[in-house]
């Protein structure tokens, strides 16, 4: 074959890759922007105050110290337990025979431990029950006075636990008395609670 015939064989060669490369597309696509999670974006979710659990450190304990020892008579069938870290009073409630059906408990710390609405979710949160928000917090809230003082007064019942607690802010702190056991003795315990919480006097004798 001659040098002619080659140097068409490679002309052709190189105009087909040519014709190739000519015929090459850039394809785009479009993808949509992806919605944010509601999850994240909620507003009612994330502007609920969930309060974690307490963990009293030093500083928490010694301030205890610092908060008078109210006095008080609570029910014949209350059985005071050992004194506890971090509690001003507690007793354990039994309904027939020895069958504890409740604990109550007086707690005190310093200013409003994230307000009323972080510490009823954290109550909620004891019995296994979904936060709150400040709509349904203000009607379950009611009012109630200890010693002269305004407090409030919650009964938040789960599937088969119901806490009653008095939130009362005194002098900088706010004051805890929690009743926490099962439902059917939480209503009976009501009226013993509601007559132990009008006995608590700050007054120094």
């Amino acid at each position: 074959m001659s040098i002619k015939y080659f140097t068409c064989l490679a002309s052709a060669a190189l105009l087909a890759l040519s014709a190739c490369k000519e015929e090459e597309k850039v394809v785009t696509y479009s993808i949509p922007k992806e919605k944010p999670s509601t999850v994240d974006t909620d507003a009612s979710v994330s502007a609920t105050p969930v309060a974690p659990p307490m963990q009293p450190d030093s500083t928490m304990l010694a301030q205890q110290d610092n908060f008078s020892q109210p006095s008080w008579t609570p029910p014949s069938h209350w059985k005071e337990d050992p004194p506890r870290p971090m509690r001003k009073g507690s007793w354990t409630i039994s309904a027939k025979g020895s069958d504890v059906a409740g604990e109550m408990t007086v707690t005190v710390f310093p200013g409003d431990v994230g307000g009323d609405l972080a510490n009823v979710n954290r109550w909620r949160r004891q019995i296994n029950l979904p936060p709150t928000d400040g709509a349904s917090l203000t009607n379950a809230l009611q009012p109630i006075t200890v010693d002269s003082l305004p407090g409030k007064i919650i009964t938040i019942e789960g599937s088969d636990k119901t806490i009653i607690g008095v939130i009362l802010p005194r002098e900088g702190a706010t004051w805890f008395f929690k009743y926490t056991g099962d439902k059917a003795a939480a209503r009976a315990e009501h009226p013993s609670i509601n007559a132990f919480i009008q006995t608590v006097s700050f007054s120094k004798k």
